[in-house]
């Protein structure tokens, strides 16, 4: 696989929810373009990337909505690669509860995770962005269940609602991104091949891979194919939706 329009070298690259699946996907190849690599995730067991990437990935575990967490994430992220140019919400959860049997702690689980660690995480970037008077891309991770007018699944609707959300909020930060040369985007995948997928709809099918979705993400933090491109959502229809 080779995608030589795609150059990140030295480039600082934070993606929450790295440990799997899009994130992962991501890291490495972002990692393989060039880019040092920051990600966290909630897991605490520790992940080993390819001898090729080790240099160029480190992992942190921080839970994302912890903002005191968050906080220490940039301050190592800035003293082992440098400052964030690149961040990409990744993480979320998702529970499948019809709405009349779900817990509200259910609720305030994923909402928790899905808006509060996306607002905490692009407040800090844009802080650190800012005072380095640097400019940099935010890729904003959302789903089709977050664009209006496509069919909505019963058992969803905390993750529904978190997805709504972070399509508003890249709308509203695009806007405040301009005059600091911050671009704020989104993508919003149908089903994808991973394991949050499989945990929710077991016996979905989706020829659709994390790595699809990560050339995606890879497009919109490139100055040299996006720069022009802000306040975006892209639906991507997978096979399967």
């Amino acid at each position: 696989m080779s995608h030589p329009e795609f150059t990140f070298t030295d480039k600082v690259v934070l993606i929450t929810g790295g440990s799997r699946g899009i994130g992962r996907a991501t890291a490495e190849l972002f990692a393989a373009r060039g880019a040092k690599v920051v990600t966290t995730s909630s897991h605490s067991v520790p992940l080993s990337f390819s001898d090729e990437y080790a240099t160029r990935i480190r992992h942190l575990h921080a839970d994302v909505s912890d903002e005191e967490a968050a906080r220490t994430v940039f301050k190592s992220c800035e003293e082992i690669f440098g400052p964030v140019s690149i961040l990409v919400n990744n993480a979320a959860i998702i529970s499948n509860t019809s709405f009349k049997d779900m817990a509200m702690q259910d609720w305030d689980d994923v909402i928790k995770t899905n808006i509060r660690g996306a607002v905490i995480y692009s407040k800090l970037a844009f802080d650190q962005m800012i005072r380095h008077k640097q400019g940099g891309s935010i890729i904003n991770i959302s789903s089709l269940a977050g664009i209006p007018n496509i069919q909505k699944f019963p058992g969803f609707s905390p993750y529904t609602v978190s997805k709504f959300a972070i399509c508003g909020l890249t709308e509203s930060l695009a806007v405040e991104g301009i005059e600091h040369g911050i671009r704020v985007n989104a993508i919003a995948p149908g089903a994808v091949d991973t394991e949050m997928l499989q945990k929710a709809a077991a016996g979905l099918k989706t020829s659709t891979t994390p790595l699809d979705i990560a050339k995606i993400i890879l497009f919109l933090a490139d100055e040299n194919q996006s720069r022009i491109i802000n306040g975006s959502i892209i639906p991507v229809f997978c096979n399967g939706d």
